[in-house]
């Protein structure tokens, strides 16, 4: 299921699914796997009955590079869990999203210069096919060096070459690292190879840069807060750092160290890897979505005009936008519905539990499956079609849904993705910074079978052989 068997999971679900709740159970030759995807037994599951479950030990094993964390820690009802959660949700608080968001347009910027506009100006068209997982990779890797180190990773330019090594050790640890481990560290038959390869792939002088920088981050951040907390203000001239992981290593020193530094880097880690990923995934079938439908895309830019301005008297989009532009959101959440980054997590029953009318007996695995949930004609009336009207125009009605279960791409209940709003706003900043410049067009003919898009499995589900066609507004 995690590397690409989300589509004939959801088609099983409609042949052979219980047929009031879809529930399906599929006996492997090792285990059990119940699928569930009706709206009330993932709350029951999730929510109601949520200490029972745990996750799978070995799928979350692979994102311990630096030991557990606040994603790979098993169980919610434990001390190790819920001191990462304390620490880690401060970092989500509005200041610093405010400031990830001044961050996310600055970084479509330094793309449109150094980049985009470039292409265009080169172009005998005045337009070019945006390398769609590249730039969106480049640009949400620049929001992550900023607002999540403090650190310029010179993604756009040459002016830190260690901040580009840097940058270049987390693409390695976040593509070949994770799979390296996933298959032949965690493999009983292979793991005696891992050493060799983690070594020939570069994996191994990949995580000692990342650890070594960020060990030196935090320690320095820890030193400057220490020296703060013995003063009544701040030195002069000197501001609060706003980067997530300076945020982190504050949190913990005000709950008084309940996170070692390991484990700060750990969480960093990983707070890294899903944001970097989601987003950018998100943003490609956000692109792909408003390019084959010119009239969506039309009334989003029209939003966009109306609250930021047009031409030289607009302005760029920032934190307070986001609750404002409910046609923009809607965009983004429909994508989200029909292409989550993650299509599905598991968890194993502690112990035998029913959820609706099915009896889970103990170590079963159980698969909270978001693809299917999403797209549920029970949840949606035409459920496989694009459609953003069928959201609320109403920022506090749009929210109600994201949480009544029918609506799943971050998951649900305590263990929800922290970062679900960092994810949100990013691409609702970059999306909006890209409809005040450009026009998006469709350049693949789907008719064709060679031409169409197709499901990249990996950490998160991309858009395969996508043809995005960038050009210049021309009512500018």
């Amino acid at each position: 299921m995690f590397f690409g068997a989300h589509k004939s999971i959801y088609e099983l679900i409609k042949e052979k699914g219980d047929e009031k709740t879809g529930t399906v159970r599929i006996s492997m030759y090792d285990r059990n796997i119940v699928s569930i995807s009706d709206k009330d037994m993932l709350k029951e599951l999730l929510v109601v009955k949520g200490n029972n479950f745990v996750k799978q030990k070995k799928l979350y094993e692979s994102f311990n590079t630096f030991g557990v964390n606040i994603l790979s820690a098993l169980d919610a009802s434990g001390d190790t869990w819920k001191n990462h959660h304390k620490v880690a949700s401060g970092a989500f608080a509005s200041k610093n999203l405010e400031f990830m968001a001044k961050v996310a347009s600055k970084s479509v910027d330094l793309c449109r210069s150094s980049k985009w506009d470039k292409l265009i100006r080169e172009s005998p068209t005045k337009s070019f096919v945006l390398d769609a997982n590249g730039d969106f990779s480049d640009i949400t890797l620049d929001v992550l060096g900023k607002a999540g180190f403090g650190l310029d990773f010179s993604i756009f330019d040459e002016l830190n070459p260690e901040g580009k090594i840097f940058r270049r050790s987390l693409e390695t640890m976040f593509t070949k690292g994770i799979i390296a481990k996933r298959f032949v560290g965690l493999n009983p038959v292979l793991s005696w190879a891992y050493p060799l390869v983690t070594k020939v792939l570069g994996v191994d002088q990949a995580v000692n840069i990342v650890s070594n920088k960020l060990d030196e981050i935090i320690k320095a951040r820890t030193e400057e807060i220490e020296k703060r907390s013995n003063m009544d203000t701040s030195p002069e001239g000197e501001e609060d750092r706003k980067d997530l992981l300076s945020v982190l290593v504050e949190a913990n020193f005000i709950q008084k160290g309940i996170l070692t530094d390991a484990e700060l880097k750990a969480d960093a880690y990983i707070f890294s890897l899903a944001g970097h990923e989601t987003t950018s995934t998100t943003l490609q079938w956000v692109c792909y979505e408003l390019s084959k439908r010119p009239e969506i895309q039309k009334k989003a830019r029209e939003e966009v005009d109306a609250v930021l301005g047009k031409g030289v008297n607009a302005r760029a989009p920032d934190y307070n936008d986001y609750p404002v532009m409910n046609y923009v959101n809607a965009v983004i959440m429909e994508a989200l519905r029909l292409h989550p980054p993650v299509t599905s997590v598991f968890r194993v029953a502690k112990k035998t539990t029913t959820i609706g009318n099915v009896t889970i007996l103990k170590d079963t695995n159980v698969l909270i499956n978001i693809f299917s949930a999403n797209r549920s004609e029970k949840n949606w009336v035409n459920p496989l079609e694009f459609i953003p009207e069928r959201y609320p125009m109403n920022a506090d009605e749009q929210l109600k849904i994201q949480h009544d279960f029918t609506w799943i791409p971050f998951s649900m209940g305590n263990r929800k993705c922290i970062g679900f709003k960092f994810a949100q706003i990013e691409a609702f900043v970059i999306l909006c910074r890209i409809l005040q410049f450009y026009e998006l067009e469709l350049g693949n003919d789907e008719s064709k079978p060679n031409d169409q898009i197709y499901d990249v499995p990996g950490v998160t589900v991309r858009p395969g052989n996508l043809k995005v066609i960038m050009k210049p507004r021309q009512d500018l």
